[in-house]
């Protein structure tokens, strides 16, 4: 009778482990899906993160490259503005010219 008991007990055993096999496969596969999930979120996040930090950089360049050309065109006009007032107050002047000179070289060094 003891050997008919066991073999009672070997399929309760079987199903056991066939439960507990079932229950570790369910488990690694929840497993793999939320590392899956959460390493997707973080990969995201990260790109989101990292990009915006770029742009953030990229915008502060921009707007320094933007303030030095607008420097450099505010120059320029005080420059030109210069050199037109120059070119009049010359021009109206009384030019001393040397005999051995023509005229026309000394009109064309003045002219801007």
């Amino acid at each position: 009778m003891i050997k008919d008991q066991n073999l009672f007990k070997m399929p309760t055993q079987l199903d056991f482990i066939k439960k507990s096999l079932k229950n570790v496969c369910v488990d690694t596969v929840l497993l793999f899906v939320m590392l899956a999930v959460v390493g997707h979120f973080t990969i995201n996040f990260w790109e989101r993160f990292t990009l915006q930090s770029e742009l953030t950089n990229m915008k502060h360049s921009l707007h320094s490259l933007k303030d030095t050309i607008t420097n450099i065109g505010k120059a320029y006009d005080g420059l030109h503005t210069e050199l037109k007032d120059l070119v009049k107050i010359v021009d109206h002047k009384p030019h001393y010219v040397p005999e051995h000179k023509h005229k026309r070289e000394v009109k064309d060094r003045y002219i801007v």
